[in-house]
C-alpha cells in the first residue's frame, strides 16, 4: 500500500477505500444490534444494546483524535495519515472479529429454521 493502486491517484484510492469502509459499516450497525438483542437474555438486552451503540459512538468520536495524532506525527505526508487511520481501524477490528468468530453462536430461532 505504499503506492497508489488501481491506477488512481492517492485521493482516488481514498475514495475507493472509504466507499468500501462505508459498505462495511453500513452492514455492521444493524447486524450488531440484531445480534446483540438475539444473543442476550431479554431482561438485559436493552442494556447490552445501549452498550453496543455507545461503543460505536465512542469510536466515531475517537476517530478524529486518531487522525489528528497521525497528522501531528506525519505532517505533510497526507498519504501516511489516511492510510494509518485505516490501519488503526483494522488493528482494532481484528480482535473483535476473532472474538465473534470464536464465541458468537447462532440463535435458537435461526437454528430451528
Amino acid at each position: 500500500l505504499a503506492q497508489p493502486m488501481f491506477g488512481l491517484s492517492i485521493y482516488g484510492n481514498l475514495v475507493v477505500f472509504r466507499f468500501a469502509l462505508g459498505i462495511g459499516v453500513g452492514g455492521e450497525y444493524p447486524l450488531s444490534a440484531a445480534s446483540t438483542v438475539e444473543n442476550i437474555d431479554p431482561d438485559s438486552s436493552s442494556k447490552a444494546l445501549a452498550t453496543v451503540m455507545a461503543g460505536m459512538t465512542l469510536g466515531i468520536l475517537l476517530g478524529p483524535v486518531v487522525v489528528i495524532a497521525l497528522g501531528a506525527a506525519f505532517g505533510k505526508h497526507h498519504d501516511y495519515v489516511w492510510r494509518g487511520a485505516f490501519g488503526v481501524g483494522a488493528l482494532m477490528t481484528l480482535p473483535l472479529a476473532l472474538l465473534r468468530w470464536s464465541h458468537l453462536r447462532e440463535t435458537d430461532s435461526f437454528q430451528a429454521a
